[in-house]
């Protein structure tokens, strides 16, 4: 029985010696950013008329309709140098979740480095009719000296940015642009 052990202990110690050492760091991720890009494309071409609204400490502010120019507008600082792909491998670290009751699978994103403008993103993906898993939302904390953003970007649907300012007065907004006229009225 002595034997057996030792046996498998120098074959386990052989078979971890012959494995080649990973240098290179993994650089596969989900790749969202080209998901909100085509989102944004397609809604360039065929979209109409983007409801936007604004609440300010939980009070309706401002309700409208824009344009894919406003649209633009209002989601230009959106858009990080962190979350281009050449950057994103290198500065966040995934660490995927499958949910079993709803079938989706989450991917989180957390920055390696802590002065990262962008925090963390959460990637929601979930099986289409084909069973092939494709991103239906992307979540995502922006935070400078000045503010914390959360945003939430549902797919073929709507934008959703809290705003909280850090200069003490407790500020929170809140800025809807949706596209998708099923949910105009909610």
């Amino acid at each position: 029985m002595k034997r057996f052990i030792y046996l498998a202990l120098l074959l386990s110690f052989i078979a971890c010696k012959n494995q080649p050492e990973n240098t290179e760091e993994n650089n596969e991720y989900l790749r969202f950013e080209d998901a909100l890009q085509s989102d944004v494309a397609h809604l360039m071409q065929y979209g109409s008329n983007i409801l936007y609204k604004k609440w300010e400490n939980q009070v309706l502010t401002d309700s409208m309709f824009i344009d894919t120019t406003g649209f633009i507008d209002k989601i230009k600082d959106l858009w990080l140098e962190e979350m281009q792909a050449e950057n994103f491998a290198k500065l966040f670290q995934e660490v995927p979740v499958v949910d079993e009751a709803s079938n989706q699978i989450h991917f989180h994103y957390l920055a390696k480095i802590k002065n990262s403008k962008l925090a963390e993103v959460k990637v929601i993906t979930a099986p289409n009719k084909q069973q092939e898993y494709v991103i239906t939302t992307v979540m995502f904390e922006i935070s400078d000296a000045d503010k914390t953003q959360k945003v939430m970007w549902k797919l073929q649907e709507m934008i959703q940015i809290i705003t909280q300012y850090k200069n003490g007065d407790g500020k929170v907004t809140v800025e809807e642009l949706i596209w998708e006229p099923s949910l105009f009225f909610e």
